[in-house]
């Protein structure tokens, strides 16, 4: 796998990441990450808010998924 690794690195709140490169069938890129207990809760709530998603803004900042979240209840 080695050979495939694109990019890597850590971010500043720990989280490490790899990318590799055509690991998927088509050719596609993989992304590997550790699921830190934050990283989890996040990728809960992106998940939450997706269902009631109304197809507007499709681009918006990470910190927005509290207004997302508070939305749905």
């Amino acid at each position: 796998l080695r050979d495939r690794v694109i990019q890597s690195g850590q971010m500043p709140t720990g989280l490490r990441f790899v990318y590799l490169e055509e690991y998927l069938p088509g050719g596609l890129h993989l992304e590997l990450i550790e699921a830190q207990q934050g990283t989890l809760t996040a990728f809960a709530g992106m998940e939450k808010a997706s269902r009631v998603w109304d197809v507007s803004e499709p681009i918006r900042p990470m910190s927005r998924i509290q207004d997302d979240l508070a939305a749905i209840h």
